[in-house]
């Protein structure tokens, strides 16, 4: 999740939806949206990766760490400080395990 306040943020991950996983992104700008593209094969693991740039934000994911999906662009402000991390949620259900592994926060172009 990259986060300025409670109206402008974005969080990617997997979600289910309807016995599906997907890869998901809700990006919120006062309102939120949100997309979704059914995960493709059966690794057990996934690969965010989210690439700040002027003033959008590029989401990418992987099943396999080496080749890298575009899930989408978004508009975010530039220049604007902003809180980095990871979150899990379960609104409905009688929760998960969730298990964050080799996060990295990199500063500057790569």
């Amino acid at each position: 999740m990259i986060r300025i306040d409670e109206e402008l943020w974005i969080k990617t991950g997997i979600e289910f939806v309807n016995g599906t996983e997907n890869v998901s992104t809700v990006v919120t700008r006062e309102f939120s949206d949100w997309s979704v593209i059914p995960k493709k094969g059966t690794s057990k693991y996934v690969w965010l990766k989210l690439i700040r740039k002027d003033d959008y934000v590029e989401i990418h994911y992987s099943m396999d760490n080496k080749s890298y999906q575009v899930v989408r662009e978004a508009y975010f402000p530039p220049k604007v400080k902003c809180k980095i991390g990871v979150m899990s949620a379960a609104p409905e259900g009688k929760g998960f395990r969730a298990v964050f592994d080799n996060f990295k926060i990199t500063a500057g172009h790569q």
